[in-house]
């Protein structure tokens, strides 16, 4: 999923005529993506896929706003990133869950 995500990037932005077809390389990515999912048990967990795709998103970022970055700090703000995305999606399926729970102690 990273590496075709970088490689559509790379397509996308640079025009690299060596690359991947961004046609071909973004159904790959999302298909890792969801692959993922599956592989972490998080199967029909769909918010997830933000944890995920939040690295490629956060280098995009990165390549998009130049800077004065400093050296090395991409993978920290990948990092970062996708901890942030994933205390998100947490908080939001625990959310919803006592959501439900309260749902259906109403109905029984």
């Amino acid at each position: 999923m990273l590496y075709d995500s970088v490689v559509f990037i790379d397509r996308v932005f640079e025009h690299g005529p060596e690359s991947l077809s961004p046609f071909i390389s973004l159904p790959f990515a999302l298909v890792g993506a969801a692959m993922m999912l599956y592989g972490t048990g998080e199967w029909r967990r769909w918010a997830y896929l933000w944890v995920f795709l939040s690295i490629p998103i956060s280098f995009l970022v990165l390549l998009i706003i130049p800077g004065s970055w400093p050296k090395g700090s991409g993978a920290i703000i990948a990092g970062v990133a996708a901890f942030g995305t994933y205390a998100g999606v947490r908080s939001y399926y625990a959310r919803r869950d006592v959501a439900q729970r309260q749902k259906d102690d109403r109905a029984a």
